[in-house]
């Protein structure tokens, strides 16, 4: 096969469109080693959100200096970092599927 293989994604972020899979071959990486690092790396991902789900984003942590709005902008950036995390554990997933597909 000598033509690359992308995988088209449907996401957020609009700059990424597709990923690029590597091509399973004799002369590369086994199949089950790149399935296995996209597993681990799925799994830390997982870990991670479960830490950052577990951070206290709470109203009464806002309530002076920074004015009404202070809470609700550190939600959204708390919000932002947990998408951020998501999206790349759907991208290590998607690989996952299209290394496994081959």
């Amino acid at each position: 096969m000598t033509s690359r293989i992308k995988v088209f994604i449907q996401g957020s972020d609009p700059e990424v469109t597709h990923l690029h899979v590597p091509q399973i071959n004799i002369n590369g990486t086994s199949a089950e080693s790149l399935l296995e690092e996209c597993r681990v790396a799925a799994r830390a991902i997982r870990d991670a959100l479960k830490a950052l789900n577990a951070m206290t984003v709470n109203g009464r942590d806002w309530q002076f200096d920074g004015g009404p709005n202070e809470y609700r902008l550190a939600r959204a950036e708390h919000d932002e970092r947990l998408r951020k995390f998501n999206q790349v554990r759907e991208e290590i997933l998607t690989i996952h599927n299209a290394i496994d597909d081959q």
